[in-house]
C-alpha cells in the first residue's frame, strides 16, 4: 500500500508517494546533476519527441519548470502532478513520472513515466504507474487515466498493460503539431475498473 504524506493539494516540498523500493516526490534544483545524467543518454528519448539534453541548463530549466508548476496551477492546468522517481535503497533519482493532460487535449489525464536505462526490467516502471494510478483515483478522484506508448515500444506497452490500463485502440488524425502522436497505442482505466482489480466485488456505482 503507498502511503502518501504532505499537501495533496499544491505540492509541497515534503509531499511524497511511497511504495515498497521508490519514493515519489517533488523535483528540487538539486537533481539536475541526476536528471542530464537520464535524459543526456539518447536511449531515453528513442520513442519520443525529444532529444537528448546538452548541457546542464537543459536540467535546469527542465526542473525550475516543474517547481513553478507546483506552485501555479495555472501554467498548464492539472499538470502539477509532476515527480522526480527515487530509489529509496540508494537515495538516487533514476527517473521522472506524473498524472497531467497530454498537449493535444489538456481535459485527459495521463499517466506517464521515464525510468533510467541502467534500472530497466527491474519492475520500477510498473511500479511507479500502480502508484500514480492509486493516488489519482484514491486521492485526486479522478474518474478516469489514460496512457499512450509508441507501438514499437514493447516494453512501455508492457508496462501499462501490467499496471491495469486497458488497450483501445490506435491514435490517428491528429493536427500536425501533435503528429508524432499518431499511430500511439491509446489506453484507458476508469474508477470502477480500478477498483474492481485492486478491491474485487467493492466496485463504486459509475456516475
Amino acid at each position: 500500500m503507498e502511503l502518501f504524506e504532505g499537501d495533496i493539494g499544491m505540492i509541497a516540498e515534503d509531499f511524497k508517494i511511497e511504495t515498497e523500493r521508490l519514493l515519489l516526490r517533488p523535483f528540487f534544483i538539486e537533481d539536475c546533476p541526476a536528471m542530464l545524467r537520464i535524459q543526456s543518454n539518447p536511449v531515453m528519448t528513442e520513442f519520443t519527441p525529444d532529444h537528448p539534453w546538452k548541457s546542464i541548463d537543459d536540467a535546469y530549466n527542465f526542473l525550475h519548470f516543474a517547481q513553478k508548476l507546483y506552485k501555479d496551477e495555472n501554467i498548464i492546468e492539472g499538470f502539477r502532478y509532476f515527480f522526480a522517481v527515487v530509489e529509496k535503497n540508494s537515495n538516487q533519482v533514476i527517473g521522472y513520472c506524473g498524472i497531467g493532460g497530454p498537449e493535444f487535449d489538456r481535459t485527459l489525464t495521463e499517466v506517464f513515466y521515464s525510468i533510467d536505462h541502467p534500472f530497466w526490467g527491474q519492475g520500477y516502471a510498473t511500479e511507479t504507474t500502480k502508484a500514480l494510478l492509486h493516488y489519482g483515483f484514491e486521492h485526486l478522484n479522478l474518474k478516469k487515466i489514460v496512457g499512450f506508448a509508441e507501438k514499437r515500444n514493447l516494453a512501455s506497452l508492457r508496462v501499462l498493460e501490467k499496471a491495469g490500463l486497458i488497450r483501445k485502440g490506435v491514435i490517428s488524425g491528429m493536427q500536425a503539431q501533435y503528429d508524432y502522436f499518431n499511430d500511439e497505442i491509446y489506453f484507458e482505466l476508469n474508477k470502477n475498473e480500478w477498483v474492481q482489480g485492486i478491491y474485487p466485488n467493492h466496485a463504486e456505482k459509475e456516475s
